[in-house]
C-alpha cells in the first residue's frame, strides 16, 4: 500500500484548515490585526500524533498487503500446477484447474479493489483527524496570543514569506504534543532532522 498519498492529502487539509482558522479568527472576534504562519510540514514531521497514526495505518496496510500476497501466490501455485500437468491429463482435470484459478484471480481482484477503497477511507479518516487536531491547536494558541489570522506555510501553501517573529509552528507543536501527552501516551521524538524555525 502506498503511504505517502496520505501526506498529500494532508498538505491540502492544512490549506483548507489555515483559511479556516484565518477566517474564523479574523471575522468572528473583531480582529487584532494581528497574522502567524505555522509550517505545516514542520508538524506533520515532528508531531508525534501524525507518526503515531502513520504507524498504525502501515501496521494496518501491511496486513492488507500479506492477505494479498497470499491470494496472489496460491494463484500463481494453481497456474503453476496448470502449467506442468503431464501432457496425458483429462481434459476434466484441465478444467477444474482453470475453473480454480479463475476463482482465485477473482478473489484477488475483488480483495485488492475492497482494500484500495478501504486505504482510501483509511488515509482521509486519518487526515481528517490531524488536520482537525492540528486545526483545535492552532486556534488554541492563536486565541491565547490574541492572533487574528493563522496562514498554514508549506510546499503547497500559498504563503510567500512569514517572519519568523510570528511563526507558531514550535508553539503550535507543543500544545499538540500537550493535548496527545495528556491523552496517556509517552513521548517518542524520533529526533528528526528538521530544523526548528
Amino acid at each position: 500500500m502506498q503511504t505517502n498519498g496520505w501526506l498529500v492529502w494532508l498538505g491540502f487539509g492544512m490549506a483548507a484548515c489555515a483559511l479556516a482558522i484565518a477566517s474564523m479568527l479574523y471575522f468572528g472576534r473583531g480582529a487584532s490585526g494581528k497574522v502567524a504562519i505555522i509550517d505545516t510540514e514542520i508538524i506533520i514531521n515532528r508531531y508525534q500524533g501524525a507518526h503515531e497514526a502513520r504507524k498504525a495505518f502501515q501496521a494496518t496496510s501491511d496486513a492488507w498487503q500479506r492477505n494479498v500476497d497470499t491470494l496472489r501466490s496460491e494463484l500463481m501455485r494453481i497456474v503453476h500446477e496448470f502449467e506442468t500437468l503431464p501432457a496425458g491429463t483429462s481434459t476434466r482435470v484441465k478444467d477444474s484447474l482453470r475453473r480454480e484459478a479463475d476463482a482465485q484471480q477473482q478473489r484477488l481482484s475483488s480483495y485488492t479493489e475492497a482494500v484500495q477503497s478501504k486505504a482510501q477511507q483509511e488515509q482521509m479518516t486519518l487526515t481528517d483527524g490531524i488536520v482537525t487536531q492540528i486545526r483545535t491547536a492552532a486556534a488554541a494558541v492563536a486565541a491565547e496570543q490574541g492572533i487574528a489570522v493563522v496562514l498554514a506555510e508549506g510546499a503547497d501553501s500559498p504563503v510567500i514569506y512569514g517572519d519568523k517573529a510570528i511563526d507558531l509552528t514550535q508553539d503550535v507543536l507543543a500544545e499538540l504534543d500537550k493535548r496527545f501527552f495528556k491523552s496517556g501516551k509517552t513521548p517518542q521524538r524520533s529526533g528528526s532532522g528538521d530544523s526548528a524555525r
